[in-house]
């Protein structure tokens, strides 16, 4: 009798454990990208050389996009760090392109947003001109009232 209710369960958690996607791991060349990029706008914008917003949106992006794998953060840590103690750091025409990059990348973001809720409208425009309508009309003396519902 327990079997029977064992099978069924795992069978269940079998086809869920399927469906499950992991996200892929976080590559060398992604550690540096975002490490560079992480200094980069927080350097720019101490210097004064890229506003605020810009700088938030940046690191909002760069946090996005790493979110997206997985990581160690302690590597993540390394990689600042040792990005931070270089002789590399941005110059202002560096911290230009950079500013430059994140708007765009912002308003690609606010492009895909708009198109992703013209799309989400339009599906559920259809939705609701493929619905079954009811039409109820009353008629008083010579004038008929009808409503659709």
């Amino acid at each position: 009798m327990h079997m029977l209710r064992i099978v069924p369960i795992a069978l269940v958690l079998g086809l869920l454990s399927g469906c499950a996607t992991t996200k892929p791991e976080l590559s060398s060349e992604g550690y540096d990208q975002f490490s560079k990029l992480w200094v980069g706008v927080h350097f720019c914008n101490n210097k004064g050389w890229m506003s605020p917003d810009v700088a938030a949106r940046g690191k909002n992006i760069a946090t996005g996009k790493l979110n997206q794998y997985l990581y160690d953060l302690a590597r993540v840590e390394r990689e600042i760090f040792s990005i931070e103690s270089g002789n590399t750091l941005p110059t202002q025409g560096d911290c230009n392109n950079l500013a430059m990059s994140i708007q765009s990348a912002s308003q690609q973001i606010a492009v895909n947003n708009q198109n992703a809720a013209s799309e989400q409208r339009a599906t559920q425009d259809l939705i609701n001109s493929t619905r079954i309508k009811n039409t109820y009309c009353n008629r008083i003396g010579i004038s008929t009232f009808c409503n659709t519902y």
